[in-house]
């Protein structure tokens, strides 16, 4: 039996697979690196890991564990244990090899095995060529194991923060470009006079043409003139506030593709094969936005979509 740890900023999740590799239990947790932000200390991070930890093995009869692995921002300065990022190109081999077992008597007696995260290399005549991640890389070698090998990829992860990754042909890392979808979404949703006009909810309903209309126009007149137009269709055009959500949904995924055509921060060309993976509505967008750009875009659907960093934590601290 393993168990594996996911912290981001806001939440954790620790999963309890079986030795062939089925989840089989999983604890979710509210507690994040940003609890150790505003606490200044990592006490309630490491109290609710130690508790998972041990709910985990009383429900399931306290059996032996043979490994306990961590990823994602739990490595960061605000986590457990700090490791330092790798520099790309990675494989997973790299990531597997920069791995630290720690026996942490405050959170377990059985020792953890860290992942560290990614970093892209640093210009200094570039800032906009720098970028960073802690648990997508480890996302990523859990989708490259259901996809062809020998392959260049770009893959896709949206989210709040939005992950692009490049891996070429050796499946390496070669680069992360990041941008703040969900958020900008959240922000212009509930906290501007867009808020009205979306009823201050997200897309539900997911509708094509207005997702489409909202790229486009974001693409004529920018972000912001764009997301003041969901106010004028709102009250002139009598979008319903799922057509204004949707339009407002292009906007933002615009400027997501304009960051992946632009950016030098990962390495992408018309060879790479685009994978998107991630939660319906955001992965539909994408995948719509460029298929009408002439993209060649494959959505990611696998049974383990909802539990890539566990799997992919396996992968990597098992292989051979």
């Amino acid at each position: 039996m393993y168990i594996t740890i996911d912290t981001g900023t806001t939440n954790t999740r620790v999963r309890l697979f079986n030795n062939d590799f089925q989840i089989t239990d999983i604890v979710k947790l509210n507690i994040g690196v940003k609890h150790t932000a505003i606490n200044g200390s990592n006490k309630e991070l490491k109290a609710g890991i130690k508790n998972s930890i041990e709910a985990l093995l009383k429900n399931n009869n306290n059996l032996e564990i043979e490994q306990i692995i961590a990823s994602g921002m739990i490595t960061s300065a605000l986590g457990l244990y700090e490791i330092p990022h790798l520099v790309v190109p990675v494989s997973k081999a790299d990531l597997k090899d920069a791995a630290v077992t720690v026996l942490m008597e405050d959170v377990s007696n059985i020792p953890i095995t860290f992942i560290t995260g990614v970093k892209n290399n640093f210009s200094q005549e570039n800032p906009e060529t720098m970028d960073i991640m802690r648990g997508e890389e480890v996302e990523t070698f859990a989708i490259l194991e259901e996809l062809p090998k020998g392959v260049p990829y770009l893959l896709v992860l949206p989210g709040s923060h939005s992950k692009f990754v490049s891996v070429d042909e050796k499946g390496q890392i070669t680069g992360c470009l990041t941008t703040l979808t969900g958020e900008l979404i959240e922000v212009i949703t509930n906290n501007t006079i867009i808020s009205e006009s979306v009823n201050k909810k997200f897309v539900d309903e997911y509708k094509k043409e207005f997702v489409l209309k909202g790229y486009n126009q974001a693409k004529k007149v920018g972000m912001s003139r764009a997301a003041f137009l969901c106010r004028i269709n709102s009250n002139f055009y009598n979008y319903s506030y799922e057509e204004v959500a949707n339009f407002l949904l292009g906007i933002v995924l615009q400027s997501d593709v304009d960051a992946l055509i632009n950016s030098k921060a990962i390495t992408f060309s018309s060879s790479s094969q685009i994978i998107i993976a991630g939660k319906y509505v955001l992965k539909q967008g994408l995948i719509d936005i460029l298929t009408s750009e002439g993209y060649c875009v494959t959505g990611f659907f696998s049974q383990n979509e909802d539990n890539l960093s566990g799997f992919g934590a396996l992968s990597i601290i098992l292989s051979k």
